[in-house]
């Protein structure tokens, strides 16, 4: 008897867990190729000096020092629509049909990983109108030139994933891989209310004194719920200066939330085509097209494919910048079995793994500017700063080197001289000593020496 209770105890038991499995996998949110979110906020006309120190964007300010600064960002041109189609396609014009577009990579990824444009004041999916005007004036809420998801609409999922902000449609609980979001033309910075009127935000009123007010209003009330998600990734970008700078179309860029460095910065020089090609790579898609396949990518934290392997990083690298040819310390972990390190997507064909945590390399030709990354048995890690790749100088001549040997049948007659300076040469020696006359004076006694 207690046998036979037993055994309906235990199948009672397996009924409970069977059914609490089931309502497990019926609620739990889609799966992803990716390790974290990427979410992009675009906003107006508004020079980086309107912005950085600006006692009008107290918020944004705040997040400067949460997070990463760019500080030689650059717009690509004049002009709304053109800069949004730079960031997302590496084009400045519509196409026909429409240019690839990373809404439309991400598309083919056929579920692996999604994606969603939330288009605040829109009226309908994909394009569907605006709700309304800025108050007092004659400019739409919503812009369709502020929409490239529906740019593309011939080749990407626009009826579906190009939707209206609203409270409904925007949880950042269950974001996507890749959000793209665009406030409407008064919270974005670009048009200001008149008679001191609101901006009506999909959260309700948002009002301020001025244009970059309200804007900042507006990043405070959706930014702190994006960063209360602890794998997304915010970057924070402007369409265009809307003003004259040096250098032309300086703009803000910022990155803000997971795996960024707080109070970071950046200097090199990046643009929109350059944030086309850093969401290709964060986000697993392969070679950004267009103009976006030269630009030095903006090195956003990797989030597509599979994450990295447990222990797999790089903390920093020494020197930061240097011509091709450098031998770069490369300081992290995870490096033992390591496969490749490459500098900005270029391999290096010299590299030696000291220990698990450091690895030496050398400076590929052909690199440009970008991040160094490490290959290692089951994934990648890259850097979030850049290597700055600068112009190769002729290397440093030495008497010693010149004691033997010769140059256009010219012979050096000196025994060992002291060190010489590469700018008195006639380029002979920077040349492989194939021609020329060998003359040099010495540095230190400025007594001219003379090869036959």
């Amino acid at each position: 008897m207690l046998l036979s209770t037993s055994g309906r105890n235990l199948k009672r038991i397996a009924f409970v867990l069977w059914g609490a499995l089931l309502w497990t996998a019926a609620t739990a949110p889609p799966s992803s190729a990716s390790s974290g979110r990427i979410a992009v906020i675009v906003l107006e006309n508004e020079p980086y000096p309107a912005i950085v120190g600006s006692a009008d964007a107290p918020y944004l300010n705040s997040l400067i020092a949460q997070g990463k600064l760019f500080t030689n960002y650059r717009a690509v041109k004049g002009g709304s629509l053109p800069n949004y189609l730079a960031m997302t396609s590496g084009l400045t014009a519509t196409q026909t049909p429409p240019s690839p577009n990373v809404f439309q990579a991400i598309d083919a990824t056929n579920g692996a990983e999604r994606w969603t444009a939330f288009e605040e004041s829109m009226a309908h999916n994909c394009g569907g109108g605006s709700i309304g005007s800025v108050p007092g004036t004659g400019a739409s809420l919503y812009a369709r030139n502020h929409d490239p998801a529906y740019q593309y609409r011939g080749n990407d999922s626009c009826t579906q994933n190009d939707v209206p902000l609203t409270t409904s449609t925007f949880n950042p609980a269950t974001l996507p891989d890749f959000s793209y979001i665009v406030p409407n033309q008064c919270d974005d910075m670009h048009t200001l209310p008149t008679n001191g009127q609101s901006c009506p935000a999909y959260f309700g009123s948002n009002s301020g004194s001025n244009a970059i007010q309200i804007g900042d209003s507006w990043l405070g009330y959706v930014v702190p719920q994006l960063l209360a998600q602890p794998d997304v990734t915010v970057v924070i970008t402007w369409d265009e200066s809307g003003a004259k700078t040096t250098p032309t179309q300086h703009i803000v860029t910022l990155e803000v939330g997971a795996m960024v460095t707080p109070g970071s910065s950046d200097a090199g020089v990046y643009n929109h085509y350059g944030l086309e090609a850093g969401l290709y790579s964060a986000l697993a898609l392969g070679a950004a097209p267009n103009n976006g396949a030269t630009a030095t990518p903006l090195p956003i934290p990797s989030t597509g494919g599979p994450p990295p392997p447990p222990g797999l990083s790089i903390t920093s690298f020494s020197p930061t910048s240097g011509p091709e040819g450098t031998s770069v310390t490369i300081v992290g972990s995870g490096f033992t079995g390591a496969t490749d390190v490459t500098f900005n997507a270029v391999s290096s064909t010299n590299f030696t793994v000291v220990s698990d945590t450091q690895i030496t390399a050398t400076v590929p030709s052909g690199a440009t500017t970008g991040p160094i990354s490490v290959s290692a048995p089951g994934g990648t890690a890259t850097s979030s700063s850049s290597f700055t790749v600068t112009t190769s100088q002729p290397p440093g001549l030495t008497g010693s080197s010149l004691a033997s040997g010769s140059c256009g049948g010219a012979t050096a007659t000196s025994g060992t001289t002291p060190a010489l300076d590469p700018d008195l040469w006639n380029g002979c020696l920077r040349l492989g000593c194939a021609h020329g006359q060998l003359l040099r004076r010495d540095r230190q006694q400025h007594t001219p020496v003379h090869h036959r």
